[in-house]
């Protein structure tokens, strides 16, 4: 009796081995959380001008943190307009505001009397001017999204909003993206993308001529990234 149960079983395993070679994954999703952290040191000098020539150059050498927490949504289907990709992120940094300092060069140079002719030596230093902070803690929240409009995921509607809490500015970049593929293989090489950003975005446009249009705050472009390859083909054994 058991081996006549046995057998049935061997049968009814080998009678739907042909079917599970036919079953294919049309959909899948895939949910995961990251984080990031980063210490940044710089290194320069500010310049004072008004100060005595001996402290006109200031060395700074601040360190910066910055903690990023990432959720990640990625959904694969057959369907048309069935794939995407979402990335909303929040983000915590303390950097300063280096940014937002200007460069110079300053000559700093030493001359050497001995009439009646003269010699000089010196070198050239870069100096920043500007309003210094070390610390300015701030808040970034953005979401990177693309919805793929073809079943083969090679061409790409983009997103990406940015929005900055300590200066109350919000960015977009929108986008098309195409995807190119090895020709022995279906993953992406390459992806180039044609897109257009635009800083502070709800900013009102001013009188003609004294403040920057929403259109001169804006950069188009095309750029051309490397991608993360999942593989999602299952190989027939």
């Amino acid at each position: 009796m058991l081996r006549r149960r046995t057998n049935r079983a061997n049968a009814t395993v080998e009678a739907i081995k042909p079917l599970y070679k036919k079953l294919e994954i049309i959909r899948y999703q895939l949910r995961w959380f990251s984080i990031a952290a980063t210490v940044r040191n710089r290194s320069f000098q500010l310049f004072d001008s008004t100060q005595v020539f001996e402290k006109q150059l200031i060395a700074k050498s601040p360190t910066n943190l910055e903690l990023g927490l990432s959720m990640h949504h990625y959904t694969v289907s057959r369907k048309v307009f069935g794939s995407f990709y979402s990335n909303f992120s929040l983000t915590f940094s303390n950097d300063g505001t280096f940014d937002d300092l200007v460069a110079i060069k300053v000559d700093d140079r030493k001359t050497f009397l001995n009439n009646p002719v003269s010699r000089s030596a010196g070198n050239q230093i870069t100096g920043y001017i500007g309003n210094f902070e070390s610390f300015r803690e701030s808040f970034r929240v953005s979401w990177d999204y693309y919805h793929f409009i073809d079943p083969n995921r090679i061409f790409a509607i983009h997103l990406n909003p940015v929005y900055f809490d300590n200066t109350g500015t919000s960015n977009l970049t929108v986008g098309f993206l195409m995807g190119f593929r090895d020709t022995k293989d279906t993953k992406n090489i390459i992806n180039a993308e044609l897109f257009y950003n635009m800083q502070d975005l709800f900013k009102p446009d001013g009188p003609e001529g004294e403040t920057e249009r929403l259109t001169e705050r804006s950069t188009l472009g095309i750029r051309f990234t490397t991608p993360i390859v999942f593989k999602t083909k299952i190989e027939k054994q």
